[in-house]
């Protein structure tokens, strides 16, 4: 009798345990995940997941905080359970704008209920014991969006319910544009196959909401490959079709195509940068011979400059390109983040982007990484820190596109090791969210004006652009270091202060405090208090590109895959863990032999062409050609057998060839070889 009364209670405090969140099989509304824009009801309808059958009527005691941590609200809650369903109906007393969690307990005295939240499963690094909603601004119609404002949401391998959910969230922060990763072997799956019917959905899911898309691809079909061993194409006739291929069809709905991803990291690539640099020409000439087709950049870097960047840019990429483009996660200490938004803009004006466009399609702050032991609290500030301040910057710096990483919940390679997104695993918000939505509604067009300073404080002005009314100025002010600062406020008559949760700030006392997290200042024309710093450009020598080049024909050495040398540098680890080696760059001869190779000739115009490769003089080595002369038809190739021939004192040498075709010639194609020491014995690695 007693074991049995023992075993029914341990059977009902099993079955009484509940798990809150946003409810399932569900219409895709940004609602349904807590989020609401400022003009609609905070209305929580709670899903409570559970095997117990007797919990209609319960209460569950409950508690609001904002993200600054002030309670704003308490009270009971009932759960209801009904028809299979179970419940909560929560609506929550707030302010107005900002971000808010929720917390819940069992009443007094009732021991029997576990509350588990489904932002908390297993292995993953928030285990805050809450639900988050938002109230956010109303979007910016996409025409007074500034271009700059954009989100990597990486969902299209996803099922629909997340693209669409992931395309409404994005439209609802109010950002212009969305990155997407788009797969190549998945559309191009045989030479004269291609399969449109899921890119089309998830170009449609954006362009219903009037958001541009951002399209970057990682992968080659195997078709295209000579082997596994590096990921980019060796066929570079279905390299330039598939350029054109997606550029036609894609016409109008992808405004910009990133020629591979992170290509100087070997996680991605595994191939050289003259590999690369072919396959990049031929995919944009494709691209490009759709009339008013897409903008194209290169690949964006995953590092700062280095061989590999200048072995590339020496293949004279930079004519084929409408952008540059970059990858920057450098934090907020020791001069790190001014350091990288100053070293790739150099580069790019070096190499010729001078009236081209900047992109950075990924910049981003990690939520929490495994080893950092802080809390919720701590690791939502700096992540709504980090995305305030780095649109800013990189705004100011020039930059014309700029996409946070991520939106949809990210947890890396290995479960447990960090996580990161602007929404938790259940799809509900974090404070970076509403920070976002925030910020592009304050800024509007978020054209920069100039700098601030008061004192100790820093600052930028924005114009917002046309819109209803007049032209207004925004001001964003903060404190780099140290503790907040008071702001007088008494001579900006009319002024309006804003946090980065949206909450005005009181202003009646005539004074605010001002640090680390940004604040914004509106109503008020900035104009005589406006400074115009130095370009980041100054100073830097531009490289001289001939601009006169026959563009279509391009060439192609294909050399053996084992000379390849893989860099013995550190490794240097990614953001989320991926201890990645960085991309080879060069080639391995033997000091003494004689290397054999192809050089493959494209043309990719729609004439025959007659010419003539040539090559510079290398440094020790005798390159020879025995039958220069090439005669191709429309889309064709030649193949040109060419011999280097080293001797014992043979050193680092690159090997640069051209074509000349009729009065001009084509870019050229620049490849580094490096001897192999003499302690190493055998053939080439």
């Amino acid at each position: 009798m007693v074991l049995s009364a023992m075993l029914a209670m341990s059977v009902r405090a099993a079955e009484e345990s509940i798990v809150l969140g946003p409810a399932e099989n569900v219409p895709v509304k940004i609602t349904d995940y807590f989020i609401f824009t400022s003009d609609q009801p905070v209305v929580l309808e709670i899903s409570v997941r559970t095997s117990a059958t007797t919990l209609d009527g319960r209460q569950l005691a409950y508690e609001v905080c904002d993200f600054w941590g002030n309670r704003i609200d308490q009270g009971m809650a009932r759960i209801h359970q009904a028809e299979g369903k179970t419940g909560i109906c929560l609506k929550p007393r707030v302010p107005g704008l900002g971000w808010y969690r929720v917390g819940f307990s069992a009443e007094p005295g009732d021991s029997s209920l576990k509350i588990g939240y489904a932002a908390n499963p297993e292995q993953i690094l928030d285990q805050a014991r809450f639900l988050t909603f938002a109230v956010i601004p109303r979007p910016l119609p996409p025409e007074r969006r500034a271009p700059q404002f954009g989100l990597d949401t990486a969902v299209s391998a996803y099922e629909r319910k997340y693209l669409e959910l992931s395309a409404e969230l994005a439209s609802a922060a109010g950002v212009a544009w969305c990155r997407e990763r788009f797969d190549w072997p998945r559309v191009n799956p045989n030479p004269d196959q291609f399969n449109w019917n899921h890119f089309d959905n998830v170009m449609d899911a954006y362009a219903s909401r009037g958001l541009e898309v951002m399209c970057v691809f990682q992968r080659s079909p195997n078709w295209t490959r000579r082997d596994d061993l590096v990921r980019f194409p060796d066929d570079l006739l279905a390299a330039h079709r598939y350029g054109m291929e997606v550029a036609r069809h894609y016409k109008g709905r992808v405004f910009g195509w990133e020629l591979w991803n992170e290509q100087d990291i070997a996680h991605f690539g595994g191939g050289t940068p003259d590999h690369y640099t072919a396959m990049a020409k031929a995919i944009a000439l494709g691209m490009k011979s759709v009339p008013n087709g897409p903008l194209v950049s290169n690949g964006p870097f995953a590092r700062s400059p280095n061989v590999f960047n200048e072995i590339l840019w020496e293949n004279e990429l930079t004519h084929y390109l409408d952008a540059y483009d970059y990858h920057a996660y450098a934090p907020f200490t020791a001069g790190k983040f001014q350091a990288q938004a100053e070293i790739h803009p150099r580069e790019a004006f070096r190499h010729g982007f001078r009236n081209k466009e900047k992109w950075i399609s990924e910049i981003g702050a990690l939520w929490r990484r495994s080893a950092e032991k802080i809390s919720f609290e701590k690791a939502h500030e700096g992540q709504t820190h980090y995305l305030v301040r780095a649109y800013a910057e990189y705004i100011v710096g020039g930059v014309d596109r700029i996409g946070w990483f991520i939106l949809r919940p990210y947890f890396g390679q290995t479960k447990g090791s960090l996580q990161t997104g602007l929404v938790r695993a259940d799809w509900t918000p974090y404070p970076a969210y509403v920070a976002l939505a925030v910020m592009t509604s304050t800024l509007g067009k978020a054209e920069y004006q100039g700098d601030l300073r008061f004192g100790r404080l820093q600052g930028y002005v924005f114009g917002t652009g046309p819109g209803p009314g007049r032209r207004e100025q925004v001001a964003m002010v903060w404190k780099e270091e140290g503790e907040p600062e008071t702001l007088d406020i008494r001579k900006f008559e009319g002024v309006e202060a804003i946090n980065v949760m949206g909450s005005r700030i009181d202003t009646s006392r005539g004074k605010i405090s001002v640090g680390r997290m940004p604040v914004y200042l509106k109503s008020v024309d900035w104009s005589d208090r406006i400074e115009k710093p130095a370009t980041v450009s100054g100073g830097v020598k531009e490289m001289n590109y001939p601009d006169d080049c026959v563009f279509d024909v391009v060439l192609f050495g294909v050399i053996d895959r084992d000379r390849i040398i893989q860099r013995l540098d550190e490794p240097l680890e990614n953001f989320d863990f991926l201890a990645t080696n960085w991309a080879p760059a060069a080639y391995r001869f033997t000091p003494g032999e004689t290397v054999n190779l192809q050089m493959e000739v494209y043309n990719f115009s729609d004439r025959k062409i007659e010419g003539t490769i040539h090559f510079e003089p290398a440094t020790g080595a005798e390159v020879i050609v025995s039958s220069p002369s090439v005669a191709i038809g429309p889309m064709g190739k030649a193949v040109v057998p060419v011999s280097i021939r080293t001797s014992l004192e043979t050193k680092e040498f690159k090997l640069k060839a051209r074509a000349r075709v009729g009065d001009g010639q084509t870019t050229s194609c620049v490849s580094l070889w490096q001897p192999k020491p003499k302690a190493e014995s055998g053939k080439h690695p």
